[in-house]
Parts: structure tokens; C-alpha cells; sequence
């Protein structure tokens, strides 16, 4: 088959192959799938072994790593910019987004333990997800509480 910049491309799954301008990706490759695996995004090549165990990428302005479940990272900066960390996963997650804006979110959640979501002018904070619920909106002097979830709501502020 030919690609949309006219390359061919083609393969015999699980095998090997490469499929050129599908899945929103320049390339994916693979051979002897699960064990080795490569994806080309722009400037970003990002390579799996043993997906989705083991990756590592980099290229243009993103890089990262993973040995997943138990640690895994990745940065973009310019436009779009974040950092993402996950450790012991589903559990940990610590995230920074929108970081080259105004108005940034950091985001740090120990599921089911303890969940936070921060940004300039709101923070919402739950404890034993889904009980405690803490809510404060800056921008309209908001603050909500909800103690358990959703029996006993109290809120404060302007709507």
C-alpha cells in the first residue's frame, strides 16, 4: 500500500511491518509484536519493548520513559508544554499541565486515598475519594464542602 506522502508500506502482523500516515502517526513499526515496537509522531520517535512495559522517547520537544505499572514520565515544552508522572499505577499520579499559559493546573492524585487538582484561582481536594469533597473557586469567592459526598453538601460564595 502507499502511504499519503507516497511511500509504501505493509506487513504481516504479529510478525513484522510498518504502517506509514494511519492512527494520527507518521509511522508505527513492529516486529515479533508485543516485543519491539517504534513510533514516529513529527520529530518524536518513541520505541517499545515488550509493550507496554518498557518505552522511551524523544525527539522534537517531548521525551519520556516508562517501566510501567511502577514508574513512567514525560515532558513536552513550547506550546502545549506538561510534565506527567506516574508511579505504581493506577495509584500515583503527579501531573503539571498547561504550563505555558496563564493560568497552569497541577494535579497529584494517591487513588483512592487522596486527589488534588490546584491551578492559580481553584483547588479542589478529595480525601477517600469519594467522600470528602473540598471545592474554593478564587474568581467568584466560591467554597464547597461535601461531607460525606453528596449527603451533607455546605456551600459559601457568589454564583
Amino acid at each position: 500500500m502507499q502511504s499519503l506522502s507516497g511511500m509504501t508500506y505493509g506487513g504481516l502482523f504479529p510478525l513484522g511491518g510498518v504502517f506509514r500516515d494511519r492512527f494520527a502517526r507518521d509511522e508505527i513499526g513492529f516486529v515479533l509484536w508485543p516485543f519491539h515496537t517504534w513510533i514516529q509522531e513529527g520529530e518524536n520517535r518513541t520505541v517499545h519493548f515488550f509493550w507496554p512495559i518498557f518505552s522511551l522517547s524523544e525527539g522534537g520537544q517531548r521525551s519520556g520513559f516508562r517501566l510501567w505499572p511502577l514508574y513512567g514520565q514525560e515532558k513536552q515544552e513550547g506550546e502545549g508544554a506538561y510534565r506527567k508522572i506516574f508511579f505504581l499505577w493506577p495509584i500515583g499520579h503527579y501531573q503539571q499541565r498547561n504550563l505555558d499559559t496563564e493560568n497552569p493546573k497541577t494535579y497529584f492524585y494517591l487513588f483512592p486515598f487522596y486527589l488534588s487538582e490546584k491551578s492559580p484561582h481553584e483547588a479542589k481536594t478529595i480525601v477517600l475519594w469519594p467522600f470528602f469533597n473540598f471545592y474554593r473557586e478564587e474568581r467568584i469567592n466560591y467554597f464547597q464542602i461535601d461531607l460525606p459526598c453528596p449527603i451533607f453538601p455546605l456551600a459559601r460564595g457568589e454564583i
